[in-house]
């Protein structure tokens, strides 16, 4: 009987000792990102690929136009890049060839119902069926 409330209670201190455990680690990545975006880095630790052809970051084009809830597309909408930060998922499912540096402002301009010539390629379904 007192090898079994032993055995509860060493279960106990392992079971609390795993939770304060998960929440140092919780508060400490925590901390990292909030210290990683208060000095504007994020984008340089979390997409250090995210680069044109001289390696320098698209870090001032991703400020303006990262997750904020449009595709912007161009150089951003690239797997390096995470894709504008998520912004480009839903349009790259529709569009998954309409890629380019060149293609900008994808998600205003594909399938608005005036042809575009410079998405009237089959890559962006010749402007989302606009210039058929």
């Amino acid at each position: 009987e007192i090898d079994d409330i032993a055995q509860r209670q060493g279960g106990r201190f392992i079971f609390r000792k795993l939770w304060v455990w998960l929440g140092l680690a919780l508060a400490f990545w925590s901390f990292i990102n909030v210290l990683l975006q208060v000095r504007e880095t994020w984008f340089e630790y979390y997409f250090y690929d995210c680069v044109d052809g001289s390696g320098q970051s698209y870090f001032n084009l991703a400020s303006q136009y990262a997750q904020d809830g449009s595709c912007y597309g161009g150089p951003l909408n690239t797997k390096q890049c995470g894709f504008e930060d998520g912004d480009c998922l839903i349009f790259n499912l529709l569009y998954p060839l309409c890629k380019g540096d060149e293609l900008v402002d994808v998600e205003n301009e594909v399938g608005n119902g005036e042809c575009n010539r410079l998405f009237a390629i089959p890559g962006c379904e010749y402007d989302g069926g606009d210039c058929c």
